[in-house]
């Protein structure tokens, strides 16, 4: 810039919407085809999933969405030293350019320049980890794509991210089952875990039946164990083969997190070969649950339950109204259904035809009897 100071210019490749546009339509098609043909793959809603894709892929092309996808970002990390989100210079930046600060720092991947530069992988991976982890769980928007290559290593251990095209949104009541799901793994609760795979797959309250066992198992596998020496991918596989095998289904908002989850797993394990999972999500689990525990937290869902039963109650005088108008012009209809109905009538036809045969065989008894006592009698 005029005055000095060193920025980033980012400009959209001419022409490259049409092809993909084009690529996107071909992705939807193969998730209806898939949907449509293989069961096992229903599960998951491929082309909800495809559609959250695509939506987040045309937000990626327009540079003014990414720009305020980074300062919400920013917003969210406020007051925190250690994590650095590029400024946008919103003067010069359109939906087909975007200037940004400089960030001199040492690229994610550079592992040889962080070793040079004697830098603590561990703090590094911890520090990024808590941040990716935060952004989900707490603030609920999340960088979609934070592999290495969009974060630099500055001095003191900080981390930049930068790159915000792909951005991820959990809904309140989403991070509260996601926070559930984590300290059932952690705790190796089966029961905690089963109640959110039926809450995802809108059957709660439903009897787990073999599920409890399924999900033991799935869990015996890990526990005990350091997450350093598990892989994350395969624990992740043999959660959603419980989920298929049991016929559960997985909200298509849950893909992307569950991507995002994956790839820090092994992105981070590369710094730290040690690096912990389990040990790392713990800090921010329990600044979740303060969270969702503190004052202002349930006060607003309070709020939005006292806001429902309002809406119940008013509406309550008009369904009223409504079912004794209905009442009195003789349009009121009672369907009872009886489940086992064809059970009952079996067991009503065979007890009637029982009773038919009993009075039949009472009936020749007695006559018997009476026929054979006027023999005797004549005889005589």
């Amino acid at each position: 810039m005029t005055d000095g100071t060193k920025v980033v210019l980012k400009i959209r490749r001419p022409g490259i919407r049409p092809n993909i546009e084009s690529d996107m339509r071909l992705l939807g098609h193969l998730a209806s085809l898939a949907e449509n043909n293989v069961p096992e793959l229903a599960a998951y809603h491929p082309r909800k999933v495809v559609l959250q894709f695509v939506k987040s892929l045309r937000d990626e092309l327009n540079f003014m969405a990414e720009g305020h996808n980074a300062e919400q970002v920013a917003a969210n990390f406020e007051g925190n030293d250690q994590i650095v989100i590029p400024k946008i210079y919103w003067e010069w930046t359109r939906e087909r350019i975007s200037v940004q600060e400089f960030v001199d720092g040492i690229p994610g991947v550079n592992l040889q320049a962080i070793d040079a530069a004697g830098m603590d992988r561990k703090r590094i991976a911890q520090t990024g980890a808590s941040a990716v982890l935060k952004m989900i769980i707490i603030d609920g928007l999340f960088h979609a794509d934070p592999h290495p290559g969009n974060s630099f290593v500055l001095p003191g251990e900080r981390i930049a991210f930068i790159d915000f095209g792909m951005i991820g949104r959990v809904s309140e009541v989403r991070r509260q089952e996601i926070t559930t799901l984590l300290q059932a793994m952690l705790q190796n609760d089966a029961d905690g875990l089963c109640v959110v795979l039926l809450k995802w797959a809108e059957r709660e309250g439903d009897d787990p039946g073999g599920l409890s066992g399924a999900v033991e198992e799935c869990l015996s596998k890990y526990g005990g164990r350091s997450m350093a020496a598990i892989d994350l991918s395969a624990m992740v596989g043999n959660l959603l083969s419980v989920i298929r095998n049991n016929k559960l289904t997985m909200p298509p908002d849950q893909a992307m997190p569950l991507k995002v989850f994956v790839s820090l797993e092994g992105a981070f394990r590369k710094l730290d070969p040690g690096f912990d999972m389990m040990v790392a999500i713990q800090p921010t689990l329990d600044e979740a649950v303060i969270d969702q525990l503190s004052p202002q937290a349930l006060g607003k869902r309070g709020f939005r339950l006292l806001t429902q039963y309002l809406e119940l109650f008013a509406d309550l005088p008009k369904e009223i109204r409504r079912a004794i108008y209905t009442t009195k012009s003789g349009n009121m209809k009672i369907r009872v259904e009886l489940s086992q109905l064809d059970e009952l009538q079996c067991t009503v036809m065979r007890a009637g035809r029982l009773r038919a045969v009993a009075s039949i065989t009472s009936a020749l008894l007695i006559g018997t009897s009476i026929f054979m006592s006027f023999r005797k009698k004549s005889e005589e």
